[in-house]
């Protein structure tokens, strides 16, 4: 009888062990497929925000709106919708966790786990609402749109309205008040054991609602009832207009999608500007590391994004492509400068050099025993990608999305670049494509910026360093 015991409270702890496995694994995969969500819900509100500049400047001269700009608001407006669908249910998801902490390490890093994935949605939707659709609130002719029902597609009746009296909840200011305090007290320095949490708790500490609600009585931001009686009077109350009037200013960086802290080192100088360019060669590998912006979190190790120069007007005729029938939609571009072609929220694009270097490091890679046919192929490769949307499941063996490093991967077929496999997929990241570079003697690194500061010798001993840092040594205090 007690051998009897003995094995099954062995099985039932063996049971209890699997099963926590499991939960880590199911959790780990949500984190994944949550900032999914986050960085699609970005791109978004970079739309919503370009949209409105777009048709504000009509609406405020008494234009009226084409054909063509009702589709852009309705179609926009819908993957929004669809979009703030997501990030509820994920706000909503793990709310309860609130109630109590776990003891057991593991067990308290799920339960942080979950509450920030909450705790982000919801703040991410209260963002989204201040930095792009109240502006909308705020435009009559706009606002009247949004408000107006478009079956075809399925958008209801006073769509913004209701997101409106939402954000003027004051039930939902103290929930959310409630987690921002559970997450103050129990965070222990974001140190989660899970990969790319430091996304979500950076996510969480960059939203200016997060600041705002943190910081106020949340039954005293709002006092101004929401009226929906009519739909004539579709105007929410003052107090919320007040607001969101200069809640934009607290955004940094280009976009508004890119949660950013300052301006790249290498920003605006000209001097690196034009000693770069003139450095450049047509199919070169640009990788860059931005540690003020949220998405270098995301990716694992030093480098953060990977691009590539196709070269200007003057080389690619010197290449013998400028008719190719994959870049000849793209002259004026070209002609403007714009030579670098790099997959980012809003898709494959094609920029300027100027915008890319918003950045502190920067590594110019080259494959310097590359026939010319290939080299030629990889520009084509590179071109044939533009247009294409971003690939936020980040899956290197699919063609019809696209990531950053995934561009490189893609254009640079016949380099047998590492990949990893992560949730049942395979991935390539920045930092593959260095590591790969490190060993090759084929590639050189032609130029090389850490922190602001170039590299002139020794540049792949630097970059081993950068993949492979020296752990840091902490004096112990007693």
């Amino acid at each position: 009888m007690k051998k009897l015991f003995t094995i099954l409270l062995f099985l039932s702890t063996f049971l209890l062990a699997e099963n926590k496995i499991d939960t880590k694994k199911q959790i780990q995969q949500e984190i994944f497929n949550s900032i999914r969500v986050f960085e699609e819900s970005l791109t978004i509100r970079d739309k919503m925000v370009e949209l409105y500049n777009k048709l504000h400047a009509k609406s405020s001269t008494k234009q009226p709106l084409s054909g063509k700009d009702l589709e852009d608001l309705s179609n926009t407006t819908s993957s929004f919708l669809k979009q703030r669908e997501k990030l509820y249910d994920l706000a909503t998801k793990y709310e309860k966790e609130t109630k109590s902490i776990s003891n057991d390490k593991e067990s308290k890093d799920i339960q942080m786990a979950k509450v920030s994935i909450s705790l982000a949605s919801t703040l991410l939707m209260y963002d989204n609402w201040m930095l792009a659709i109240s502006q909308y609130q705020n435009d009559n002719l706009l606002r009247f749109h949004l408000n107006n029902p478009d079956s075809g597609y399925g958008i209801g009746y006073r769509e913004l309205s209701k997101m409106a009296s939402s954000f003027a909840s004051s039930q939902n200011r103290y929930r959310t008040k409630s987690a921002i305090d559970w997450y103050e007290k129990n965070r222990q320095n974001d140190e989660i054991d899970f990969e790319n949490y430091k996304y979500i708790s950076t996510l969480i500490k960059n939203s200016p609602s997060y600041a705002i609600i943190k910081e106020n009585d949340t039954s005293n931001i709002i006092n101004t009832k929401i009226e929906q009686t009519t739909f004539d009077f579709i105007d929410t109350g003052k107090s919320v207009k007040n607001e969101t009037t200069n809640l934009v200013s607290l955004l940094f960086g280009n976009t508004v999608g890119m949660v950013a802290t300052r301006k790249g080192k290498l920003y605006d100088s000209q001097e690196i500007l034009t000693s770069t360019k003139s450095n450049l060669k047509a199919g070169d590998i640009l990788l860059e590391k931005t540690p003020f912006r949220l998405t270098d979190s995301f990716i694992p190790g030093h480098w953060g994004h990977a691009a590539l120069w196709i070269g200007d007007e003057q080389e690619l005729k010197e290449l013998g492509l400028w008719e190719h029938e994959a870049i000849v939609p793209y002259h004026d571009k070209i002609k403007n400068s714009k030579h670098i072609i790099e997959a980012l929220r809003e898709g494959v694009v094609i920029n300027s050099m100027e915008h890319f270097l918003n950045i502190d490091d920067l590594a110019v890679i080259r494959d310097t025993d590359i026939a010319i046919n290939k080299r030629k192929n990889i520009i084509i490769n590179a071109f044939r990608q533009l247009g294409k949307d971003y690939d936020f499941n980040f899956d290197a063996n699919s063609c019809d999305k696209v990531y950053c490093s995934k561009l490189v991967y893609l254009a640079y077929g016949e380099v047998p670049w590492p990949t990893s496999r992560t949730l049942d997929r395979f991935v390539v990241n920045p930092d593959d494509i260095a590591s790969y570079v490190v060993g090759s003697d084929s590639f050189e690194i032609v130029m090389l910026y850490h922190d602001g500061k170039k590299i002139k010798d020794n540049k792949k001993i630097a970059m081993k360093e950068f993949l492979n840092p020296k752990p840091t040594i902490q004096a112990s205090v007693k």
